[in-house]
């Protein structure tokens, strides 16, 4: 069952973010790939400028024998939006969105190594870096 279709949206200081309405396609696919059928995807918009600055994009994973679920996220902010803080805004309006859901067990994301703005992110939003084998992701993980 994909309950984030359902209801997620939130609004933060300087963002509304709610359901998808096609803007930033091209930078969705070249994201998310071609498998994303089973993603929602959420559009992040300005609340100062009214335009889409960037993407929420969201995987639910149900865990067996129980009500409850773990998600993964991904995220993009434009380029003309990023190092404003956008990025940490959406992600901690998603997490306090998220804790108000008792079914989400969990919120994790994969950073490339390379991505240190990313990873600072994850990290300010209270997420943990974790033990991990593969070289090609760093895996942060939220537990709630």
């Amino acid at each position: 069952m994909v309950r984030l279709r359902e209801d997620c949206q939130f609004r933060s200081s300087r963002l509304d973010v709610g359901a998808w309405d096609g803007s930033l396609a091209k930078e969705r696919s070249a994201f998310v790939g071609p498998d994303d059928k089973d993603a929602t995807t959420l559009r992040a918009r300005s609340l100062s400028t009214g335009e889409s600055i960037g993407l929420l994009i969201l995987f639910e994973e149900p865990l067996a024998n129980t009500d409850r679920a773990a998600l993964r996220i991904g995220y993009l902010i434009t380029e003309a939006a990023r190092g404003q803080g956008f990025a940490t805004e959406l992600v901690t309006g998603f997490v306090e969105w998220c804790r108000k859901r008792p079914w989400v067990a969990s919120i994790s994301g994969g950073v490339e190594p390379d991505n240190v703005a990313s990873a600072v992110v994850l990290t300010r939003t209270g997420f943990v870096l974790q033990v991990n084998a593969r070289v090609d992701v760093e895996e942060f993980l939220l537990e709630l």
